[in-house]
């Protein structure tokens, strides 16, 4: 077996995981359950674990996340509204001060 990715985020691991199986690549999750030792060993130590089952499909099985993970590295920056100054983060299309669109 093959450490394929840990997050503290354990829907994404699911996720990772649920996507993985529909191309075919079995995986399991270890540490899901041991959330309840943070503070008593290092935090990252009890994230959630996705481990690839056949490590003959490695190549096939980090392909497919790193085209899944893309966006969480690619996150554009923050944007101030052009008619009050307010910043918004990247995701909100609509300034939450004046209610102006946000049209790049």
């Amino acid at each position: 077996m093959k450490k394929l990715y840990a997050s503290a985020d354990r829907l994404l691991v699911y996720h990772l995981q649920n996507a993985l199986a529909s191309e075919g690549i079995n995986c399991v999750i270890n540490n899901d359950m041991i959330y309840s030792l943070a503070g008593e060993v290092p935090v990252n130590e009890v994230w959630p674990e996705l481990w690839l089952s056949d490590e003959s499909q490695l190549k096939k099985a980090r392909k497919i996340l790193s085209e899944l993970l893309i966006p969480l590295k690619c996150r554009p920056g923050l944007w101030h509204c052009r008619q009050c100054g307010e910043q918004h983060e990247s995701q909100f299309t609509e300034c939450w001060q004046c209610g102006l669109e946000n049209n790049g």
